[in-house]
């Protein structure tokens, strides 16, 4: 794997996985961020 730069949006994706137990989908990782990130980003 590759070096992961810090970004607003891996930084945003990573919280998102952080808070969560379970699997997150990708559409439901664009709803959830669909006002910080473009959805191309996630």
């Amino acid at each position: 794997m590759g070096i992961i730069r810090k970004t607003k949006s891996i930084e945003l994706l990573m919280q998102e996985f952080e808070n969560q137990t379970t699997a997150i989908s990708t559409i439901e990782l664009i709803k959830r961020l669909d006002s910080k990130l473009n959805k191309t980003n996630i």
